[in-house]
């Protein structure tokens, strides 16, 4: 039973599974890189000491706003300078060693405990693009004590003070947190543009159906351009002034997602002028951000972080579309290669526009995004549609091997009827080839035999037949039947068989003769085929060049030999040699070596006569064509 496929609910669900697996996969990381969600704290107040630096105890105090970024933020409209986070937190001896989580870190001047300051341990900014690595700072026990303590954290900042979320937790789940986070802001991100880069290379080196070229070429330009985003985020170009630091830290952006799109539009199989106008749209992208915000690092970063977030969502949905109904309305059996490109493309967007409007998950309330879902969906879209592409190669190689298999199957028996139908042609060819050659056999009787033989006969019955003539007629008339018989042995069959049987017939009378007779056979297994005609005029000219030898030669041996002569043996070649005087030309009154000649040239042959003033004996040589040799 056939289950009909649905191209439009594949495609679907497709979409459906990869919203979901960003989804899931962003609130596995962050809640593995945190220790429970980060709630508000109520006790966090923070201390401005303004310009006339003044105790923590005697500064003015606000409540800073908990943000979805997720942190605590203050906007200064004073501008007064860096502010103190304050709060507490419970502890008693026998708890495990706490320590402090921050979410992220940023900008933090010193972190106090009960008054004793805490090492920072070299903590920095790991990320241009805004996702930072959360940070376990350590406590010492000494500097705890038993019930409420005191925690300052202070922020350099003069027109807005920013506190990462925070939770004070022991100290394990701390460092395990900070570790998840570090894998996912850091490590991951390292490995994932190491094997995007492979996997580049191993598609530009792969031989690919030259209907998925332009395809295969996106890929490859969509890896790149995706490991070059994953690697900005080790702030490679630090050095670079502004703005053009802000610029390319947004251009790569721009050219993700044209890449993004652009690929999407190879794979929808929208060709070559769609590709083009992606990669317009992110070149006058790049031109209005330069022509715009040239003037300062402000400027180049509003107009830039304004067109973030409108491009690479539209490039995205317009890119999924184009897959979406270009599956559904062919239902080439790509979900999992679609979903993997929704499952990317939903990063790219959602990350574009958490930079801007602080995206919360909601699933884990309060579960604000902090890490990049780009990085590891780049993991699951190269080596996934890779996977996928591999598998259809194979798969189509499988079915074509699979077709190939039939095929073979089928023309074997095809083949097997063929040989049936050539095998009953043959024994009919062979049956029309003896009805044929009986015809002729009879013409020939009547017109040459018969006419032959009456006249024998008329001459007895008048009586004036003379007995040596008669004689010499009825063993003419023998030998012609004798030729018949022999040329008639080559009728389906190869010029070897007839020739065994002329030897036969021709070796005895030689022999009672008182010749010498010698039969050399250089033809080995390719002996041709011949026509039962073109045996027959060979065997008449071989005889007539042993009855000249045995009648005229005066010699005591005759000797034939077959071979084959030209340079790509060609040539039938047949020596009737003796060993006695030999026939130089045309003897007067005999017209036997003329009839010789004529035989042979009615078959494209010839005859050519050796000098027998050498003293080599007669020499007659014979040659008919034959084609190729079998």
């Amino acid at each position: 039973m056939s289950i009909e496929r649905r191209p439009w609910l594949e495609a679907g669900l497709a979409i459906g599974l990869g919203v979901l697996l960003v989804l899931l996969s962003q609130l596995g990381s962050e809640a593995l890189s945190r220790a429970g969600p980060y709630q508000p704290d109520r006790e966090i107040v923070l201390i401005l000491p303004g310009e006339e630096q003044l105790a923590p105890d005697d500064a003015p105090r606000v409540v800073p706003e908990f943000t979805s970024v997720p942190a605590y933020v203050y906007r200064d409209p004073d501008k007064s300078g860096p502010g103190i986070f304050e709060t507490t937190f419970s502890w008693q001896p026998g708890d495990p060693e706490p320590a402090l989580l921050l979410a992220f870190f940023r900008r933090l001047d010193a972190i106090e405990l009960n008054g004793h300051p805490v090492a920072l341990q070299n903590l920095r900014n790991q990320s241009l693009f805004g996702g930072w690595r959360p940070v376990a700072v350590m406590f010492e026990e000494e500097q705890l004590v038993p019930g409420k303590n005191q925690l300052r954290i202070t922020d350099p900042g003069k027109s807005k003070k920013v506190l990462p979320a925070f939770k004070v937790v022991p100290a394990q789940q701390a460092l395990s947190a900070a570790f998840a986070g570090e894998f996912f802001e850091l490590h991951l991100p390292l490995a994932v543009t190491g094997i995007m880069v492979f996997v580049a290379l191993f598609c530009g080196f792969i031989s690919w159906p030259s209907n998925e070229t332009l395809q295969i070429r996106c890929f490859i330009v969509l890896l790149l351009a995706w490991s070059l985003r994953n690697a900005m985020g080790f702030d490679l170009i630090g050095d670079l002034p502004n703005p053009w630091r802000v610029f390319a830290a947004y251009w790569v952006g721009y050219v993700l997602a044209v890449s993004f799109a652009a690929y999407c539009f190879a794979w929808g199989e929208k060709g070559v002028r769609w590709v083009s106008a992606a990669s317009v749209i992110g070149t006058g992208a790049i031109v209005l951000t330069l022509a715009l915000g040239y003037e300062s690092g402000g400027d180049a970063f509003q107009i830039s972080y304004l067109v973030e977030s409108w491009l690479i969502p539209l490039l995205v949905v317009a890119g999924i579309t184009v897959a979406f109904l270009h599956e559904g309305k062919t239902g080439t059996n790509r979900p999992v290669q679609l979903m993997l490109i929704v499952g990317s493309g939903t990063a790219l967007a959602m990350d574009a526009l958490d930079e801007r409007f602080d995206i919360s998950l909601g699933l884990l309330d309060p579960q604000p995004m902090i890490y990049y879902a780009t990085p590891r969906h780049g993991l699951l879209l190269a080596l996934g549609v890779l996977g996928a592409m591999i598998f259809h190669q194979v798969r189509a190689r499988r079915l074509s091997e699979d077709l190939n298999g039939e095929l073979n199957r089928q023309l074997d028996v095809r083949q097997e009827e063929l040989a049936e139908v050539h095998a009953r042609e043959k024994v009919w060819v062979r049956e029309q080839a003896l009805s044929n050659e009986r015809k002729r056999i009879m013409r020939d009787m009547h017109d040459g035999l018969g006419s032959q033989i009456m006249g024998m006969l008329l001459a007895a019955r008048r009586g004036k037949a003379d007995p040596d003539k008669v004689a010499e007629g009825l063993q003419q008339v023998v030998d012609e039947l004798r030729l018949m018989i022999d040329s008639m042995d080559s009728i389906g069959g190869s010029l070897d068989t007839a020739l065994a049987g002329f030897r036969g017939r021709l070796q005895p009378r030689i022999e009672d003769a008182g010749f010498a007779f010698e039969w050399e056979n250089k033809l080995g297994e390719s002996v041709p085929e011949f026509a039962p005609r073109k045996t027959l005029q060979l065997f008449r000219i071989m005889q007539e060049a042993v009855t000249n030898a045995l009648r005229h030669s005066g010699g005591s041996r005759v000797a034939i030999t077959l071979e084959y002569e030209g340079e790509a043996g060609q040539w039938l070649s047949v020596t009737v040699r003796d060993d006695g005087i030999g026939v130089l030309g045309p003897r007067l009154g005999g017209h036997g070596l003329e009839n010789m000649r004529a035989r042979a040239a009615k078959e494209g042959g010839s005859v050519n006569f050796g000098d027998p003033t050498d003293g080599n004996g007669g020499v007659v040589v014979i040659r008919f064509p034959h084609g190729e040799m079998p």
